[in-house]
C-alpha cells in the first residue's frame, strides 16, 4: 500500500509543486503514473523507493519497494554470477546459491553465469536485470516504463510473468502512454497542468 497524507511535493527540475491532501493506492492494486513530464513521473518513483521525500506531510509505503532494474550497474571485473549474487544479497534474498538455477528457469534459457560481466551486451544486461529483479523478495515492483526486451518472444514471456504476479505483488509503472500498461494496472495517478488526479476508471483514461 502507498499512502500520501497532506503532502507537498517540490520538483525543482520541473519547477512544479503538487499538493496531495489524501491519496491511497491499495496494496491489491497495481498503478500507472501517467501524464506530466518524465521528470515529474520519475519523482514519484523516487518517492516510493526512498530516494527523495515529500517537502511537507507524510508518505507511507507498506512493503519493500524494488530497485529500478535499469539502474543496476555491473562490476566488469566480476563474473555475471558474482554480480547477481551481490545484488541478491542487497535485496535480502536468502538462498543465494539457488539464484542461477531460478533465473535460468524463469528466463527459459541459460545465462552462462561464469562469463565475465564486461562482455555483456546492453540487451543481455537488460534481460538479466529484469529476470533477477522479478525473483527478489520485493512487495512493490517499480518500473520506469514498461520493461523492454529486444526479443518479442522473451518480452511476451516476461510480461506474462508480471501479469501472473499481480495477484500477490503490487506493480507501479511510470509511462507516457497509458495504452502500454493498461492491461497490467488497476488504477492510475494522472499528472496534469492543474495538479493530479487518482482514478480507477481506466476506461475514462483510454477514452481521453
Amino acid at each position: 500500500m502507498i499512502e500520501f497524507q497532506n503532502c507537498k511535493l517540490h520538483i525543482q527540475k520541473a519547477k512544479r509543486q503538487f499538493y496531495i491532501e489524501k491519496l491511497c493506492i491499495p496494496q491489491s492494486q497495481s498503478c500507472a503514473i501517467i501524464g506530466g513530464s518524465v521528470t515529474e513521473r520519475r519523482h514519484f518513483l523516487d518517492l516510493f523507493t526512498g530516494k527523495t521525500f515529500p517537502k511537507v506531510g507524510s508518505l507511507i509505503v507498506r512493503g519493500r519497494c524494488s530497485w529500478d532494474h535499469k539502474s543496476l550497474r555491473y562490476e566488469e571485473t566480476m563474473t555475471i554470477g558474482q554480480n547477481i549474487r551481490f545484488f541478491a544479497r542487497l535485496a535480502g534474498f536468502q538462498d543465494i546459491d539457488s539464484i542461477p538455477e531460478k533465473m535460468d528457469a524463469l528466463a527459459l534459457s541459460n545465462f552462462s553465469f561464469n562469463r565475465a560481466a564486461k562482455i555483456l551486451s546492453p540487451e543481455d544486461k537488460a534481460e538479466i536485470s529484469l529476470c533477477l529483479t522479478l525473483l527478489m523478495p520485493f512487495d512493490i515492483f517499480i518500473f520506469d516504463g514498461l520493461p523492454y526486451i529486444a526479443s518479442e518472444e522473451k518480452r511476451a514471456h516476461y510480461l506474462s510473468k508480471i501479469q501472473s504476479m499481480r495477484s500477490e505483488k503490487q506493480f507501479v509503472f511510470s509511462v507516457k502512454d497509458f495504452r502500454h500498461v493498461q492491461e497490467y494496472v488497476d488504477c492510475a495517478v494522472v499528472l496534469h497542468e492543474n495538479g493530479m488526479d487518482f482514478t480507477q476508471d481506466l476506461d475514462a483514461i483510454q477514452d481521453n
